[in-house]
Order: structure tokens, then sequence, then C-alpha cells
């Protein structure tokens, strides 16, 4: 290195800080792009999972408030818009729960929606055998059974 000129040992100081800025470069660049696929992920999956998550809650509630209107309604002519909604929105949740079947991947996240599905199904199945009552004109033993 002492027999080198000091133009050429410039030259490779140079050189070398410019390799080594090349590789901070590159290195920003990797990481960016690790970086960017997270936020797309985040975007892209997550964000739709929550937005059909709060619809799914959303139909639930107004469900709720549908079904209970329906018990109390003496009325067939006023029980029958409450139990029309009550099956719209649970065609609604059936839709959002498969979207969210084929959107969750994680574990953790497959037990939840599964302790869901496990929740719904016995609420179904309740709400389902308190109307069959209902119909054959037995209210106050399908209002009784449902509560």
């Amino acid at each position: 290195m002492k027999n080198l000129k000091i133009s050429a040992r410039l030259t490779l100081a140079f050189a070398s800080v410019v390799l080594l800025l090349a590789g901070i470069v590159a290195s920003s660049i990797w990481q960016f792009t690790a970086v960017r696929s997270s936020v797309d992920r985040l975007v892209d999956e997550d964000a739709l999972k929550l937005r059909l998550a709060q619809e799914v809650l959303q139909m639930a509630r107004g469900n709720g408030v549908h079904v209970l209107a329906a018990f109390v309604a003496e009325d067939e002519a006023v029980r029958a818009p409450h139990l029309a909604a009550v099956a719209q929105a649970r065609q609604g949740i059936d839709e959002h729960l498969k979207r969210l079947d084929a959107l969750v991947s994680e574990p953790g996240g497959r037990a939840l929606l599964e302790r869901f599905r496990s929740a719904r199904t016995d609420w179904v199945q309740a709400f389902s055998a308190a109307l069959a009552l209902m119909k054959q004109g037995e209210m106050e033993r399908g209002r009784r059974q449902f509560a």
C-alpha cells in the first residue's frame, strides 16, 4: 500500500466508501421491501378481517333487536318483518363467516372463529326451536324456551 501513489490510495479509499454506501442502500431497500410486505398484508388482509368481524357484530346486534321484537309481538303481521330481518341477517352473517374462514389462517384466529361458530350454532338452534313453538301457536312456551 505504501508503494501506491496518493491518487491511487485516495481512489481506493473513495471506492471503499462508495461500496460501503452501496451496501447500506441495498440493505435499506431489502428492509423497505419487508416493511412494505407487512404493510400490504396489514392493509389488504387484516383490515378486511377486522371489517368483516365488525359487520358480523353489527348484524348480530341488529338481529338481537329483531328477535326480541318478534318474540314480543302478538300479531303475525307485526312479527313477520322482524323474522324476515332475522333471516336476512342470518344469511349475511353466514356469508361473512365464509369469507372470514378463507382469510383466517393463524391458530389463535381459527380457534376464536370456531368458538364463535359454536356459540352461534347453539343460539340458532335455540332460536329455531322457540320459533317452531311460536309457529305452532305456543307463544308463551316459545318465549320461555328462548329466554
